[in-house]
């Protein structure tokens, strides 16, 4: 039960949060890091796209809403 709250929450809120970076995003990173650079491209990928996702959906969030 605790697990699917979780889940749900993190949901919501990375859709909310980013609705347009989300496809961005996903689209050039499963591709890439997966024929070739599966092992040296996951690890460096991950840890930055969190970390730069927010900070700049709420920016356009914030422009595109004005």
């Amino acid at each position: 039960m605790p697990s699917r709250l979780l889940f749900l929450s993190i949901t919501t809120t990375s859709t909310t949060i980013t609705p347009l970076q989300t496809p961005l995003p996903l689209t050039p990173t499963p591709r890439t890091p997966t024929p070739f650079p599966l092992t040296p491209r996951p690890p460096p990928t991950q840890p930055t796209a969190p970390n730069k996702q927010p900070t700049s959906a709420n920016k356009w969030q914030t422009s595109s809403t004005h």
